[in-house]
């Protein structure tokens, strides 16, 4: 019955968000240009920033090993960037919500990758786990620049964290307490395409943007894979109705209402 409602809840907010008159039509080309831009001066896969931009959505399918450090280092990049686009001026706001089944990876560690934080396969893995450690240092640079970061799992995975990690996790919380919040959620688990992050960000002419990527937590990765990418205006193609999809899941989970910050 839950995932019935769950289903129906997708599917009204999916045509009510896409067909609703959102504010600031059309999203500003020249800042696209320029996301994309900087994206492609670091060192990530450049045919998936090419494909992102192009087609706005990307899926894949293929080993762990193979798809994390592609997809995971342009998820760093796109952090990298929005914590240094919201610290220059250059985004009003930036809004993000990591939605897994376990409190984020990143955000329960604090240098080196400790016993048992992430899958032992990926223990073994420099390429992978350096999209681990990468990620924890944007994130925080992300809520150094001031962006809203909210952390999204089911209440009862909380207690699958050793204490040291859910110490930092715990430290972070206190330390970033205007911006990062806690947002354990009513469900048992996390709907395997629904795994993942997505962000929303507010440019200074009012415009909002999305990104979204949907993959496997690092503590439990699969083989083969499957991983998405999403990117566009939060009012139409298939960026919107990936938020729309996120959004309404969210919410028939009693977690975050990433809508709410686009209309407040």
């Amino acid at each position: 019955m839950y995932c019935y409602l769950i289903s129906c809840s997708l599917v009204c907010t999916v045509s009510a968000f896409c067909q609703s008159n959102i504010p600031y039509e059309g999203v500003q080309d020249s800042y696209e240009r320029s996301f994309k831009e900087h994206l492609l001066a670091l060192d990530i896969d450049h045919d998936i920033v090419k494909r992102l931009f192009c087609e706005c959505m990307i899926v894949e399918q293929a080993d762990d090993s193979v798809l994390r450090p592609k997809y995971v280092s342009v998820q760093a990049a796109f952090e990298q960037i929005l914590a240094q686009e919201l610290k220059l001026g250059r985004l009003k706001q930036v809004v993000a919500v990591i939605h897994t089944p376990l409190p984020a990876t990143p955000l329960c560690m604090e240098g080196e990758i400790a016993p048992g934080l992430v899958d032992t396969s990926l223990a073994k893995d420099e390429k992978r786990l350096y999209t681990v450690s990468k990620r924890s240092e944007t994130l925080r640079a992300l809520l150094q620049s001031g962006g809203t970061l909210m952390a999204a799992y089911p209440v009862l995975s909380r207690a699958l964290r050793s204490p040291s990690q859910l110490a930092v996790f715990e430290g972070l919380l206190k330390k970033y307490v205007k911006n990062f919040f806690d947002a354990p959620m009513g469900c048992l688990e996390v709907a395997p395409e629904m795994i993942g992050a997505t962000y929303i960000f507010e440019t200074m002419q009012g415009e909002w943007l999305m990104f979204s990527i949907r993959f496997t937590q690092d503590i439990s990765p699969q083989d083969p894979t499957s991983v998405g990418m999403w990117f566009g205006s939060v009012n139409k193609g298939p960026a919107a109705e990936r938020l729309a999809q996120v959004s309404a899941y969210l919410r028939a989970c009693q977690g975050p209402d990433l809508i709410s910050y686009i209309f407040p």
